[in-house]
């Protein structure tokens, strides 16, 4: 080699002190005897780190970078020593540069907590400061493979979605903490207006078309609630109120269907405005079921009376004639038995 080039060059890392430090070997003949060939050894420790570390920050700018083209709606993406706290910032957005946010430091947890103050919603900001500790997020990290923290950021002055992610990666100096920073806004946003449909669906679902009240799905829904309490053993006091409108297939071939609906909802208003501390049930087309508690329960017995006292006057007059059965929960029975002995009264008054 020697011969060939005229000298020989050869770095690598020799034991000193108990460390590994850098050191090149260079081997070349002597000038005046040829027979013989100097070998000097130097340290270049300091200056094969200096470019480890340049070729590591590229190859780092690379990766970060690629991430990026993967990743839609990156604000910001850190690396963090997990031991020492020391971050730097890559590959910021225009958006997130303009919060004026320290690219690097020494103590990445205590700059996010101090940021905060001015860089969260402040409904989120408990949130925050809770969960992005140093602690939580290596716990997280160790229990689940990563961390992941959602919550508002003030970005313009708006609040906007956004998702803290965290991960543990092995580099060549040892583990680094890779914490993104992604914009979540419009898939939060378009999960909470689906939400927000899907919870209109299901209160439409829940109630009757002509009415407005709630319909015989919702009874059997809270019936179901209220025998899942029982079980559970929560002490539960209720009485079941069915009205049944009187003459109602009357009018209907008589007058026709329009006056039969008014007849319905005139009927529906009567039963709203004197349980008005209860929901009001359609069950069936003629009949409305009433689940009375609290104040409606502690005075039933008033209140069916007040009913009963109106259909004498209105059918004096030709008026809405209600009739109805109450029966109460007596601690024992099934939902189902005491809508039996309620709507068991209401017909025999029917009869009447």
């Amino acid at each position: 080699m020697v011969d060939e080039h005229g000298t020989f060059t050869l770095t690598y890392r020799l034991l000193m002190g108990g460390k590994p430090t850098y050191v090149s070997m260079k081997a070349v003949r002597m000038r005046t005897d040829k027979s013989y060939i100097i070998i000097g050894v130097s340290n270049v420790d300091a200056q094969m780190r200096q470019k480890e570390a340049v070729a590591r920050l590229q190859a780092e700018q690379i990766t970060y970078s690629r991430i990026s083209a993967l990743t839609k709606g990156f604000i910001c993406i850190y690396t963090v020593d997990p031991a020492t706290g020391r971050y730097g910032e890559y590959l910021a957005s225009e958006d997130y540069a303009g919060l004026d946010i320290a690219k690097e430091g020494d103590d990445f947890w205590a700059q996010a907590h101090k940021e905060s103050v001015r860089h969260v919603y402040p409904d989120d900001f408990e949130k925050f400061q809770s969960q992005l500790t140093r602690d939580n997020v290596m716990r997280e990290i160790e229990r689940k493979g990563a961390f992941s923290l959602q919550y508002r950021m003030l970005i313009g002055g708006e609040p906007k979605y956004v998702a803290v992610q965290a991960a543990l990666v092995e580099e060549k100096d040892g583990p680094q903490l890779i914490i993104g920073v992604n914009d979540v806004d419009d898939h939060v946003r378009r999960e909470q207006d689906y939400e927000r449909k899907l919870e209109a669906a299901r209160s439409r679902a829940n109630l009757d078309t002509l009415t407005g009240v709630k319909n015989r799905m919702a009874y059997e829904n809270m019936s179901q609630t209220l025998t899942r309490q029982i079980e559970g053993g929560q002490s539960v006091e209720y009485a079941i109120v069915l009205c049944r409108i009187a003459g109602l297939e009357e009018v209907n071939r008589s007058r026709g269907k329009e006056a039969g609906n008014r007849l319905i909802m005139d009927a529906c208003s009567v039963i709203c405005q004197l349980f008005k501390h209860s929901p009001v049930f359609r069950v069936a087309g003629d009949q409305f079921a009433v689940i009375a508690q609290g104040h409606d329960y502690e005075h039933i017995e008033g209140l069916v009376a007040e009913l009963e006292s109106s259909n004498r006057i209105d059918g004096e007059n030709g008026g809405t004639v209600i009739a109805c059965g109450m029966a109460k929960y007596d601690g024992t029975s099934s939902v189902a038995s005491v809508f039996e002995r309620a709507d068991a009264i209401c017909r025999g008054k029917g009869k009447a």
